[in-house]
């Protein structure tokens, strides 16, 4: 539902519904991860590390949680974090201040 959402936005948005979708995915050039850091699958943590390995260690990361996990996200080196529920366009504008601060790096 969020790649949709994201894609009517102007977002080129690709999906994975577990930790090893998104590890076992094809390498591909991405700018941003959105990242649920209670995937089945994996744990946030073990996320995060296997990602930047993957697309680079300068890749910004949002995370999103139903629980509060604002701390642990910024230890992860997180930019932003969303608390679930979240407004669309909250999620759309987090998107994009990501893409801006990682273009002026």
């Amino acid at each position: 539902m969020l790649r949709t959402i994201l894609t009517e936005e102007g977002f080129h948005a690709d999906a994975a519904l577990t930790g090893e979708d998104a590890l076992n995915s094809p390498p591909h050039a991405i700018d941003l991860i959105v990242l649920d850091m209670f995937l089945p699958g994996a744990s946030g943590p073990e996320l995060v590390e296997r990602l930047r390995t993957k697309y680079g260690a300068g890749i910004p990361i949002l995370v999103t949680s139903a629980s509060p996990v604002e701390g642990a996200s910024r230890a992860l080196g997180a930019y932003e974090y969303l608390s679930k529920p979240f407004e669309l366009a909250d999620l759309a504008a987090a998107i994009r201040r990501g893409l801006e601060s990682s273009r002026r790096q």
